[in-house]
């Protein structure tokens, strides 16, 4: 009589889940591959230099093997996406650029270093940025109609217009001008300052004062000056029809080199007609004067009388950009900056380079220091390290800034990503979470989720000294959010956490060494990548079409392994006789199983083919039915790809008796399409009992 069997079939198999006690679909690991529209696994990518072979005839020449660590990667584009750049920094303080449309070529013209207006190239040389030591959060950048803004909390603030860099906004308000009295005019009453002395010829006394600001190209100004020294002089009177009043010399400083003009403001007449000061108030009042169109006069002659000065200007109506400005973002038509200090300053509306001193909002010094700044659903989120803070408000009415959670924060400023159809999702220092709901829209609830609960000892594995290293990007092509962490004391990115938004599930990929990373906003969306290992140094992109992780590095090794299962059967044991997998047929690349038997450290490799090592993923039915080496464009037939079961044989009768099982499947080869896992077992008639069934009631003592 035979035995009667049981068969478990796993469908749509999950990704990882690391807890006890786990749905039959669930799985221990998932390496090096991606989900697919279908309803299946298949393999990952791995990833190639962006430059190989760049100078025809000198061989095989890495354009970055001089470079070292990539500390950032920016994403840039102007008309409509014709002109694309990829600007990096590296760990020597040079920022460079790859476009593809400055080729002239030859593929190594692609590259090359940004320079200023003058030619002054940011390299180690000349003007290189401040290289940042140990973990960090590298350079933030935002976009702002054809310019990119780029700043690191260190140095300058830098703008890049598809030509040149240079500095975004001015660092000061320019020194005061300095004033020196010219000879009375006799002949033009409309010109001179001040007024006219007594008809008999007494003299009228007369004070001045002036301030000065810089105009740059892009419409940016620095703050007023200080006004310079009081300038008072005597008009004599105008008997006989003859004028006396004055023509004043003012001699302005000179700009930085990206200025363009100067403004120059005056005030009126600061003594009243019996020659007293005016009122304190009245002195500060100060009146547009004239506009210098260039950065090179050096004086010019004022002569306008106070009626002809144009409008009142305001002191607090500019101011320079944030100096320590760490994170930024475009919010409601101003620019957002946001450095160490909890203060969070926003630019004048549309004039993304002006910060009046007055247009701050404190966060004050509960959650720790800020960590993070995005745009998200008509919202601005800003992180902190154990706080998260929603700002709202328009231009109009004004910004304000409202806590949202002193509970969780951020510990990694690059691991902020908007996860499509979710939310922002975020590394905390206990965990990576997702914060979700309507934002400023209302609707659903805001709040904060665990979105690691199935993954709690890769958390645990974090370096929490490294996490501001770690870097994350979203892949729209497989949709998926990539997290690059440091894993068990690295300071660098040694491990990439993959999150599946699609169908909510985890899985890992290892010999991707990312110091920084970037998705393409075009239609291709490539994922690029910067270097942090010397060996392969550079910037990389992601893609399906290499086996190997760089030059030098592994293979892609595309792993399923199921978590352990005890078919619902806590104190049964039992024997399985059959795996059943289903898979694509891509190929006669083999695809073997191994099994573990109740957790144990031994796995053992499951007898398929007579040299057991694997089963072929080729219908054996159908010699045509392959994909890969077999087919060769041009000569070869190619086919049509479809499922195939490969049967597997398990047997432990020399084993303990089996209460858990795990399943682990690899292929020799790389291209491997998993749908499906089906378990065929047989119960075996010994069985614990729990003491209640056993023994029924508690029996009270005698």
């Amino acid at each position: 009589m035979s035995t009667p069997t049981q068969i478990l079939e796993i469908h749509p198999l999950g990704g990882i889940d690391q807890r006890w006690r786990v749905s039959g679909r669930a799985a221990a690991r998932v390496e090096d591959l991606a989900w697919s529209n279908r309803g299946s696994w298949y393999y990952a990518g791995g990833f190639r230099s962006i430059i190989d072979d760049y100078d025809p005839g000198a061989g095989d020449v890495n354009a970055f093997d001089s470079h070292g660590r990539i500390e950032s990667l920016h994403g840039f584009a102007q008309h409509s996406g014709a002109r694309r750049w990829l600007i990096w920094e590296t760990d020597d303080g040079e920022i460079q650029a790859f476009s593809g449309a400055a080729a002239n070529g030859t593929p190594s013209s692609c590259w090359y270093d940004l320079a200023r207006a003058d030619g002054t190239t940011y390299n180690a040389a000349t003007a290189a940025r401040t290289p940042q030591q140990g973990p960090n959060a590298g350079s933030s950048s935002v976009v702002w109609g054809d310019r990119l803004y780029l700043v690191n909390g260190m140095d300058e603030a830098l703008v890049f217009n598809g030509r040149y860099l240079e500095r975004a906004g001015f660092a000061a308000a320019p020194g005061a001008p300095d004033i020196s009295l010219l000879e009375s005019t006799t002949t033009l009453k409309q010109l001179g300052l001040g007024a006219y002395g007594g008809g008999t010829g007494e003299d009228r006394i007369c004070a001045y004062r002036w301030k000065v600001r810089f105009v740059g190209e892009r419409g940016q100004v620095s703050p007023w000056s200080e006004a310079s020294a009081m300038l008072t002089f005597a008009n004599a009177g105008a008997s006989g029809g003859g004028t006396a009043r004055h023509i004043v010399q003012v001699s302005l400083p000179q700009g930085p080199r990206w200025a363009i003009g100067r403004e120059v403001a005056r005030t009126p007449n600061l003594m009243d007609s019996n020659g007293e000061p005016l009122s304190l108030g009245q002195g500060e009042y100060y009146y547009l004067l004239t506009i210098i169109p260039d950065n090179i006069t050096e004086a010019f002659e004022d002569g306008v009388p106070d009626a002809a000065l144009g409008t009142l200007i305001d002191d607090a109506d500019a101011g320079p950009w944030p100096r320590d400005a760490r994170y930024l973002a475009n919010f409601k038509g101003s620019m957002f900056a946001l450095g160490r200090d909890n203060q969070l300053r926003f630019s004048a509306p549309r004039q993304p380079e002006n910060f009046p001193p007055d247009n701050v909002i404190d966060l004050g010094d509960r959650g720790g220091a800020p960590t993070g700044l995005i745009l998200s659903r008509n919202a601005l989120v800003v992180f902190k390290e154990r706080a998260i803070w929603l700002v709202k408000g328009d231009p109009v009415n004004g910004f304000y800034a409202q806590p949202m959670t002193t509970d969780t924060g951020c510990a990694a400023p690059r691991s902020i990503r908007d996860v499509p159809g979710l939310g922002l999702v975020f590394l905390a220092a206990d965990g990576i979470y997702l914060l979700e709901g309507g934002l400023d829209f209302g609707g659903a609830p805001t709040r904060v989720v665990n979105l690691s609960v199935q993954i709690p000892d890769l958390v645990a594995d974090l370096n929490p000294t490294a996490l501001h290293n770690a870097r994350a990007a979203i892949y729209h092509a497989d949709r998926e959010y990539w997290l690059a962490v440091p894993r068990l004391g690295s300071a660098e990115n040694n491990l990439t956490l993959v999150y599946h938004y699609e169908i909510g599930a985890w899985s890992t990929r290892t010999g991707f060494p990312i110091s920084c990373i970037h998705e393409a906003d075009d239609a291709q969306g490539h994922l690029y990548f910067g270097s942090h290992d010397t060996s392969d140094p550079g910037i990389h992109v992601y893609t399906r079409g290499v086996a190997t992780k760089g030059t030098g590095g592994g293979d892609v090794s595309p792993l399923y392994e199921t978590a352990p299962h005890d078919f619902g059967q806590l104190y049964r044991s039992f024997r399985p006789h059959h795996v059943n997998v289903q898979a694509i047929a891509y190929s006669d690349h083999n695809l073997l199983l191994d099994y573990r038997m109740n957790r144990k450290l031994l796995q053992i490799r499951a007898a398929s083919d007579d040299d057991g090592e694997g089963r072929d993923q080729q219908d054996p039915c159908d010699p045509l039915d392959n994909y890969g080496e077999r087919a060769i464009w041009g000569t070869s037939l190619w086919a049509r790809r479809r499922p195939v079961i490969l049967r597997y044989d398990i047997c432990t009768t020399h084993q303990e008796p089996t209460r858990e099982l795990q399943v682990t499947l690899q292929s020799e080869e790389r291209r491997v399409e998993l749908v499906s896992i089906a378990i065929e077992i047989a119960a075996v008639n010994s069985t614990i009992k729990a003491m209640h069934e056993g023994y029924g009631p508690a029996m009270r003592g005698s």
